[in-house]
């Protein structure tokens, strides 16, 4: 895990929220030359404006980092928050960690831990990172622009552990996207027919003279439409399927466009 840095110019808002004086204060990254500028870094309620610190009803505090470009060439060096701090009125703090995958800073793990600084839980994402859904680099800005999915952050599975490893697992759920017919609207207007499964199909047909029989023949060409299979890739969830511990009964829920369906109920899969 990199290890946040800190800048040491701030500058901090106040903004009250009630009439009995309670007031939040906001505390900003302000120097020009961070890699975190304009980044909230810390966030307090106070009880009013001249409360110390110390004496806030609740704050919180961000840890940013910038990851390394080598090992992650695709997160093009965006800031993301390393952990957060939450403390309450009674002075108790609970810390969150977070882990990234090598794909668009995808969160795959958080880690959430008490005042005692006991793991809570762990949370565990993986993603769907297919080219159908990330899509690829293309030249042509107009292709570029109509069939590139640019969708980055699809969980495939969620699974929540009580333990930093994968011996003790919560829960888990599992999500299926666009496995349902999308259903024909054909009054909806203002939208490219390269997304629509349903746009109409055309087909050139004309007379080709034959060398061979001296003849005109009636040929076709092959039919096309405007409409692209691959903007298929929607990002919609059709299906999520949610399976408690071993021994718990665990359930499947089918999404359609009208819906989600009874839960189907049946044994975990372990």
């Amino acid at each position: 895990m990199k290890t946040p840095t800190t800048s040491t110019s701030t500058i901090t808002r106040y903004e009250p929220n009630t009439t009995d004086g309670i007031t939040s204060a906001q505390i900003t990254d302000n120097n020009p030359a961070s890699p975190y500028y304009g980044l909230l870094t810390e966030d307090y309620t106070l009880p009013n404006k001249n409360a110390a610190p110390n004496a806030a009803l609740h704050r919180s505090k961000v840890y940013w980092e910038v990851p390394n470009l080598n090992t992650y060439p695709s997160h093009y060096g965006a800031p993301r928050p390393n952990h957060t701090e939450v403390t309450d009125e009674r002075n108790q703090m609970t810390t969150t960690f977070f882990d990234y995958g090598i794909n668009y800073n995808q969160v795959s793990d958080v880690r959430e831990y008490g005042y005692n600084n006991q793991l809570l839980r762990r949370t565990h994402t993986d993603y769907i990172n297919t080219t159908n859904y990330i899509g690829t680099w293309v030249n042509d800005s107009w292709n570029g622009s109509a069939k590139e999915r640019h969708i980055y952050s699809l969980a495939s599975a969620v699974s929540v552990y009580a333990t930093e490893d994968d011996s003790v697992r919560v829960s888990r759920t599992e999500y299926q996207y666009d496995g349902q017919y999308l259903t024909d609207t054909p009054g909806v207007t203002q939208h490219w027919n390269v997304s629509n499964p349903y746009a109409s199909v055309y087909q050139n047909c004309y007379y080709q003279w034959n060398e061979y029989t001296y003849s005109y023949d009636y040929v076709c060409d092959p039919p096309w439409s405007e409409y692209d299979p691959a903007t298929n890739a929607r990002g919609n969830v059709t299906n999520v399927k949610r399976m408690a511990p071993a021994g718990q009964i665990a359930w499947t829920n089918i999404w359609t466009e009208q819906g989600a369906s009874e839960p189907n109920w049946r044994l975990p899969l372990g």
